[in-house]
């Protein structure tokens, strides 16, 4: 291959490159096929891209050949500075306050190129020996570490005992038990007439015949794992003895695959309509945001604040909704979403920041629900209560006595109680029309 032909091929593989560079992000299917453009582009650079090519010209300047040298160090520093930083912000970092950081990384990776990396590279400076001796000290010494900190929970306890205010340490147990149990294990059954199943089933109709010769009609929460949410909370609450839900995480009417409850449900409605006084419907409102590349339940909306509302998803639950009471007869109810946390509880016990609901979660949720309000406000089918007339969820999450949250949109058992314990869940659950 002439000179030219090759200058022409490196010139390629350094487009195809750059191209992944710029082009690419988050939304990227990678690995996959994406993946062979940075990857050919590296190899035609590697083949074709020697002394007397364009590429080798470019590359071979002094500001790219330092930077080069550079180039290991400032991996190694990047992704401390990056983590730092979305540790110390309430949302992601700007891509502005990024860049400045990649940046950072250049002067402080030339630091310890020079002060570091160069030294080692020195046989003549470092004996091999004891070279090995103290790689070796340090690699038992680290791993002695590690092992302690397997041990003790990150040494837990010896840095909420000595290294933090009781204050702190406090808020850290709140939020340990608040989110130290997944909600499936959480779910309360007092193994009487306060009971749940994921699908309706043989032993769940029998319990639920039994329970309803007892007691009469119950109020039965319908939806996903945010309905579990309010089935603990009703059931709970103790106003009642029969409270009954029919709830499953993942499960909405837009998104019916087979395992969901919801057919079952319908034939179940029908052919035991006098004995369910009301169906509480309820599901996470983030299946109704869509980010901007239009995914539903997708943390990016919530940092970014770019979203729209998800119509296609609301309609399917309002068209079931109305076919359930149509269908069945039974007085139905859509309990609205509640605004979720969308940040992660365990960074709460040592950042201020978040202790407060996600700014961009509570006005996304403040127009959602604005919408639904408007929406369903002449719909006779079935009735819309905005979750807010039942619970106020407080700007800060961490109440003294209670953590809210276990994730970053379920609440916790202490949550699930307070809101069972509001005047609007008594008259809810207490009031047979």
């Amino acid at each position: 291959m002439s000179d030219h032909s090759r200058s022409w091929v490196s010139l390629l593989g350094l487009t195809l490159i750059l191209f992944a560079i710029f082009t690419f992000d988050e939304h990227t299917p990678f690995p996959g096929l994406p993946a062979l453009v940075p990857t050919v582009g590296a190899a035609l650079l590697i083949l074709f891209g020697g002394p007397g090519s364009w590429a080798y010209d470019l590359l071979s300047r002094r500001l790219f050949v330092g930077i080069g040298l550079l180039s290991y160090s400032a991996y190694l520093w990047h992704q401390p500075l990056f983590a730092f930083a979305r540790y110390r912000s309430p949302s992601e970092p700007s891509d502005a306050v990024m860049l400045g950081l990649a940046c950072l990384s250049l002067p402080l990776a030339w630091i310890s190129w020079k002060y570091v990396e160069t030294p080692f590279r020195n046989k003549s400076a470092i004996p091999r020996q004891p070279l090995f001796l103290a790689t070796a000290l340090a690699g038992a010494t680290l791993m002695a570490i590690g092992l302690g900190g397997v041990v003790t929970d990150g040494y837990r306890e010896q840095i909420l005992t000595y290294r933090v205010s009781p204050e702190l340490a406090a808020r850290h147990h709140r939020i340990l038990t608040a989110t130290s149990t997944p909600l499936v294990e959480d779910m309360f059954d007092d193994g009487a007439c306060r009971f749940w199943a994921a699908t309706v089933t043989p032993e769940f109709e029998d319990r639920f015949a039994s329970c309803a010769a007892r007691f009469g009609p119950t109020k039965l929460v319908l939806g996903d794992s945010h309905a579990m949410n309010i089935y603990n909370a009703f059931a709970r609450s103790g106003h009642e003895p029969f409270v009954v839900g029919v709830v499953q995480g993942g499960c909405r009417p837009h998104d019916n695959k087979p395992m969901c409850q919801y057919d079952g449900f319908d034939v179940f409605a029908q052919d035991h309509a006098r004995e369910i006084d009301k169906v509480i419907y309820h599901q996470s409102g983030a299946y109704f945001i869509a980010d901007e590349a239009g995914r539903v339940d997708s943390q990016i909306a919530f940092d970014t604040g770019d979203y729209d509302l998800q119509i296609t998803n609301i309609e399917a639950a309002q068209a079931y909704l109305a076919a359930l009471s149509d269908k069945s007869g039974i007085e139905t109810i859509w309990l609205g979403p509640f605004p979720e946390y969308r940040r992660e509880p365990s960074l709460a016990a040592f950042s201020e920041n978040h202790l407060l609901m996600h700014p961009r979660s509570v006005a996304i949720f403040d127009r959602l629900n604005s919408f639904l309000d408007t929406r369903f406000e002449t719909v006779d089918t079935f009735e819309y209560v905005a979750f807010r007339r039942m619970f106020q969820v407080p700007d800060i999450v961490d109440t003294g006595d209670c953590f809210l949250f276990r994730d970053k949109d379920h609440f916790s058992t202490c949550g699930e109680t307070m809101i069972g314990q509001t005047d609007a869940v008594r008259r809810l659950l207490s009031e047979i029309d």
